[in-house]
């Protein structure tokens, strides 16, 4: 298997209905008998229009699940809810996501309390390759490559003051479980704490949220050391 990044698609070649090659916008030829094109998902609310419910970018739900109906819930890739961060209305197509939703409702449902939203994760088997994904990032973040590239963190990806938000794992199952836990507690780490040599992501799960280390005390406040917050970092085997 051979991935190509930062690589986009000019044409795909075909002869008599058939596939041939896809021409790349660089000026490659890649000989293909069949080419799978992974372009998303768009939610059908058809039937949640016909119900007159609020839809957009899915079906609107509340904190609770509840659609603009209070006697319908909607969960799963369909389910659009605000994003307690960004304020945007999000889908997470995953089926941890659709198992936790309804987990949720039903616990709403039997008068019982409604368990805390877990952090999002996701996964994808590529060959040999197993990617893990912790936490949600924003489309602007950028990511900057930390100095020790055999150490626990990898690379982050940053955007404004000293929250991370996301982990990328690459058959690191360990450091999977670890960084959703991290994340769950919102343990903070500034880019310069994670950049300095030595660091270990072990020794956060024994910082209380809220709290900082050294590193990130100098200045006037935690949010104003820094230039970036932590969005997501890789973890490479």
């Amino acid at each position: 298997m051979r991935l190509q990044f930062q690589c986009g698609v000019a044409a795909i070649d075909g002869e008599r209905g058939q596939v041939r090659a896809v021409r790349t916008a660089d000026g490659q030829v890649l000989p293909a008998d069949l080419v799978v094109v992974g372009i998303g998902a768009e939610a059908r609310t058809q039937i949640a229009v016909q119900a007159g419910l609020e839809v957009g970018n899915g079906i609107f739900v509340d904190a609770r699940l509840v659609t603009s109906d209070p006697h319908i819930s909607a969960i799963g890739d369909v389910a659009a809810v605000t994003h307690a961060e960004s304020g945007q209305r999000i889908r997470l197509e995953s089926v941890q996501n659709a198992t936790d939703q309804a987990r949720a409702v039903a616990s709403r449902l039997a008068a019982k309390p409604m368990p805390a939203p877990p952090v999002p994760w996701f996964w994808s088997d590529q060959g040999a390759l197993k990617l893990q994904i912790a936490g949600l990032r924003d489309r602007d973040d950028a990511h900057v490559v930390l100095a020790e590239p055999d150490s626990l963190l990898a690379r982050c990806c940053a955007s404004a003051a000293i929250d991370w938000r996301r982990v990328e794992t690459i058959n690191r199952p360990a450091d999977h479980m670890l960084a959703r836990r991290l994340l769950a507690k919102r343990v903070p780490v500034s880019k310069q704490r994670a950049s300095a040599p030595g660091f270990s992501a072990q020794g956060l799960e024994l910082i209380s949220p809220g709290s900082v280390g050294p590193s990130d005390q100098a200045g006037t406040s935690p949010r104003s050391t820094s230039c970036c917050r932590m969005s997501f970092l890789t973890i490479l085997p």
